[in-house]
């Protein structure tokens, strides 16, 4: 249970914090289940593709915006792979009913503005009806998918690059 000044609420949100944990769920608001998946796909995108996954939850009110909060928490903390912090964040502010995706260095890439506001877009109506287990796993897919296509191109170019195979074996 956090105390409800600004300073003591940010001491714990940046004291109580491990590099190999992804997940805070201060709000209490995603499942076990949904907590534990999201861990995976963290640990998964860090080894795969070389980024941070993190998500956090807050209830409390705090009088920096959501924008600025998912900063400083990402950074603060320690987050994000290699010299340009690569990764990406979605923090969650239930008491401000607001929710904040932030890429950072070489994900930005990657994750654009527009890739940002196509996931937001997909997880609004989760948002908004408090249905953050199946939001975060939009957001969780999503982010997955983007990272595999620049990896590795659509499945349509795989398809046309194995017909183009057998055409020419």
């Amino acid at each position: 249970v956090f105390a409800t000044s600004d300073t003591t609420i940010k001491d714990d949100y940046y004291n109580n914090v491990t590099l190999s944990k992804k997940v805070y769920d201060y709000a209490s608001i995603l499942s076990d289940k949904t907590e534990a998946n999201l861990q995976n796909t963290a640990e998964e995108m860090y080894d795969k593709y070389n980024i941070d996954f993190v998500v956090m939850t807050t209830n409390l009110e705090i009088k920096e915006t959501t924008y600025s909060l998912t900063q400083s928490f990402y950074h603060k903390n320690g987050f994000g792979y290699g010299t340009t912090y690569d990764g990406i964040i979605l923090v969650i502010d239930t008491y401000h009913h607001e929710y904040y995706l932030l890429s950072v260095g070489n994900a930005k890439d990657v994750l654009t503005e527009s890739k940002i506001d196509k996931i937001q877009n997909k997880m609004s109506n989760d948002m908004i009806s408090g249905n953050y287990d199946e939001a975060v796993s939009i957001f969780s897919k999503q982010t997955e998918r983007y990272y595999f296509y620049h990896n590795y191109g659509p499945p349509l170019l795989w398809i046309g690059t194995i017909l183009v195979a057998i055409l020419i074996a």
